[in-house]
Formats: structure tokens, sequence, C-alpha cells
């Protein structure tokens, strides 16, 4: 229950001509009279105030005259006010997100082959459930490797990118796990050759075939993001296997077998070699009414997971179903602010698409910006949304060239250039931490990325959610002495 109805304050300006607030600044009141504040145009996370302190902030903008008498040197709630950007005295400095970062990453899809066939899978052109002895013929061969990954280090030395990730995925990459040894053993030694620091992540489906992926996950110090579908019934229901006793391809012997008990085994093998898997899971008409048990299920084995929706064409216009995924969601996050542990902060442990309230977003990720995909053939894509769309291939063109293709694109000017958006977006009040949702969905559904997100409404209704969830969450660690009135 709230005393007050939310509110956006409005920018406004005292008698020494200062903002009050860079931007508006979301702000709630608790029943007790507690608040918690968010600056929208400068994110810095979640403020939580006690009553005390939420009172004198609430003075303070409402009140236009009341910042002239603000004395942040004697006055250290004042100080942590501006710290914070909930009150603006002086002109700020931008805070940026992770797109000035020297980090260069690759969507390396070394298979185009998976063992599942989940139903919304939005890789083109994948081969699914396809029968682990016909596999050989979708993976990365041995000279695509050579060819790619040290055109990678050619084209973060041509560029001054300081670092190189990389990204395993597929289709599901721990199919071949020589594959991936193979990658992961030239990289390390270009690494060494070019001083360019190479790290390694994995998205999996968790369906592990062979257990040699353990002792690569470890060797290499894999961060490993694993899919999951809800519950144990919703995960089987839409993540399964197919085993085969067949001579051929167009063999019709099938059957159906759930993945979950495979994948929770995998997960406590990999918490015992100190590996904590992150979990991804893709909001769905089909496994909405069950994210909760998911969510317990990931907090009794301390991991962190992150919500995406459905990234179709067709799902945001099945009628009440966004309004229906909002209330499902709105009903998660409402448990988390009540229930998530306190060394399990939500923004980190249950976080939602890209969001990231802890920095200013021009863009929802890095593609056409400091991020590419690669395929199983050589062939370069913007992104692995769009691996049916190449700019170009590694095994005969220089990377530099290929990137400046997709940059140059007309079709990618939105991604380049965030600020040429028009519209709904560029005005949104929520542009800086939504980030507009995936800008590939958006172009497959609208046919442009300069357009809301085709999820735009959820998100708008969910962020207020989302704040009072971390405020929540923050109230009670206060309230048994672990935190401080405003979440550092």
């Amino acid at each position: 229950m709230l005393v007050n109805i939310p509110e956006i304050i409005q920018p406004s300006v005292n008698n020494a001509g200062y903002g009050l607030t860079d931007r508006p600044v979301y702000i709630e009141e608790f029943e007790d009279g507690s608040g918690f504040a968010f600056n929208t145009e400068n994110p810095s996370g979640v403020k939580y105030l006690e009553k005390w302190a939420f009172d004198i902030y609430k003075d303070l903008v409402y009140d236009k005259t009341a910042i002239a008498a603000m004395d942040t040197s004697t006055n250290s709630l004042y100080a942590d006010f501006v710290k914070h950007g909930l009150i603006n005295i002086i002109s700020p400095i931008p805070k940026t997100g992770s797109n000035n970062k020297r980090t260069f990453t690759v969507w390396f899809h070394i298979a185009n082959a998976c063992n599942l066939s989940c139903s919304y899978c939005y890789i083109p052109k994948l081969m699914k459930a396809v029968d682990i002895k016909f596999m050989d013929k979708h993976f990365m061969d041995s000279e695509t490797i050579e060819k790619a990954t040290k055109g990678l280090f050619d084209f973060c030395i041509e560029n001054q990118f300081s670092h190189l990730q990389i990204k395993f995925a597929g289709g599901e990459p721990t199919l071949n796990v020589q594959r991936i040894n193979e990658t992961c053993e030239t990289a390390k030694a270009l690494s060494v050759k070019y001083n360019v620091p190479v790290s390694f992540t994995i998205l999996t489906n968790g369906v592990f075939i062979d257990d040699a992926i353990f002792e690569t996950f470890t060797k290499y110090k894999f961060g490993v993001s694993i899919s999951i579908d809800g519950d144990k019934d919703r995960h089987n229901e839409i993540r399964f296997t197919i085993p085969r006793s067949r001579v051929s391809d167009t063999d019709a012997a099938v059957k159906r077998e759930g993945s979950w008990e495979t994948i929770d085994s995998n997960i406590d093998a990999l918490i015992s070699l100190g590996i904590k898997p992150y979990i991804l899971t893709t909001v769905t008409d089909k496994n909405y009414k069950y994210l909760l048990e998911l969510v317990k299920y990931t907090i009794s084995k301390k991991m962190a997971f992150r919500f995406s929706l459905i990234r179709d064409k067709s799902s945001h216009k099945k009628e009440n179903l966004e309004n229906e995924l909002l209330s499902a969601l709105t009903k998660v996050y409402d448990w988390l602010g009540e229930n998530m542990p306190a060394d399990m902060p939500i923004e980190h442990y249950a976080k939602f698409a890209e969001w990231n309230l802890m920095a200013k977003k021009q863009s929802v990720c890095g593609t056409c910006k400091n991020t590419m995909a690669i395929d199983q053939e050589g062939k370069v894509a913007s992104c692995q949304m769009r691996m049916d769309k190449s700019f170009g291939n590694v095994n005969n063109e220089n990377l530099s060239s290929i990137f400046n293709k997709i940059t140059t694109a007309d079709d990618n000017k939105y991604l380049v250039n965030t600020n040429a958006k028009s519209g709904d977006c560029s005005v949104c009040y929520w542009k800086f931490t939504c980030a507009g949702g995936c800008p590939e969905h958006t172009r497959i559904v609208m046919g442009t990325a300069n357009s809301p997100s085709p999820w735009c409404h959820l998100y708008q209704g969910l962020l207020p959610v989302y704040f009072r969830s971390i405020a929540r969450q923050i109230k009670r660690s206060v309230e048994v002495g672990l935190n401080s009135n405003l979440k550092n």
C-alpha cells in the first residue's frame, strides 16, 4: 500500500537559476513515510530514504526556493542528495553505460545445430533437434576458427579495443567441445602475442553431451549462462530432447524427453567446481504464470537470473497478453521485494531485460558499436538475431572492412547513432533506463529500429515495479541494520 500516487518530479529552477533535477526524478512514498527516488536522466541506482530523510527530500523538491539555502559543505544529507543525483545544483557530468568500454564482444556461433527444438528460438536458419550423429557438418571447421580468431585480434588492434570477449553460442556450442578448445587455445596464444586480454563466456541450453566441457569451463575460466524456461513442467514442455534410434535423418522413430533433470544435475556440477551459472529465461505465453517457482529455484542455489520477453513477430499482438505478462511479472517482483535475501541484490540477481539502473544507457546493447556475430561458415552479421544477413566472411575479408560495412549500412543508422532516433522513444522518461528494448526485435516487428519496442507498454508499467522491489529489499536490510539510508 502506498500513501500517495507515485509521481515523477518535473525539472524546476530555483532563484539562482539551477535545476533541482537534471531530468524528472521518479519518487514513491511507502506506508511508513519512508520512500525512494530514482534519477531518470543520470541513473545511479534506486535510492531508499528513511522517513526523516524522505521528508527533507520532499520539502526540497517541492519548494523551488528551498535549494538556494542548501549548504552541502555542512549538511551531509544534502551532499548525499547531490552525490546520488537526486538534486542537482551544478551541471552534472553525464554518465555513460558500457558503450564506452574498450571491450569488443563477438557472438561466436561455432555451431548451427541444436539438440533441442525451442519453438520461440530467434536464431535464423538454425538446425533444430539434430541427431548428434549428423552434427559435424553444422560446426565451424578448424581453418575458419583460426582465421576468425586471428581476425578478431587484428580488429582489436586496428580499432584500439583493449579487451576481447568471445561468447560461444549457436545452436548448442557444447555439442563439440573440441572446437571450443581449439578456439580457446588459439585465442590464448594470440592474446599473448597481441597483448590483448581475452575472456570466454558461453550461452548454452545446459544439456551437456560431453562431460569434458566441465574441464574446458574450468581451464579457461568461462562465464556460463544457461537457458531455463520456468518451472520444471513448463521447461520440459518447451525444452526437450528427441533421442533417436535410427539409420538416417528421415527415420520417424522419435520421442520427446524433458531436459530439466539433466540441466539441474549439470548446474550442481558447475557449482561444485566454483562456477555459478547465470540463468536466462524467455518469458512467453506458456510460462509466465509459473515464473515464481523458477525464481525460488535460482535463489535456493544463489544463482542470478534475467527475464527477457519473447522476441517474435506475433506474441505482442495476442489479445490481452501484454497486460497478463505485466501482471504476472509485477507479482514476481513484488514477491522479490519482500523476500529476496539481503545478500542477493535484486538489481544484480533478478534482472529484467537489459536494464541497468546504475548507468545512463544510450542503447540496449553494443550491436553496430562494439559487438558483432560470426557464424559457423565465417559469415559476419551485426547481431546473432541477424545471422541471415551477412556483411562479409572472415575467410576472405578483413574484419575492420566488414565492420565498416555494418556501421555504414543505412538500416543500422539508428543503432550506430542513437541520437538520430525520433518519436516516442526520444522523449520518454525511461529512455536512459529502458533504452528502447531489443532493437533487432523492434526492427523485425516494426520494420525500423526507430520505433518503440513492441513491448513498450509492459516496459513502462514494469519499471516502477522494479524500482519498488529494489527499494523494498533495501528497506528491509536498513531495518535490520545492514544498510545506510542511501544505497551506494
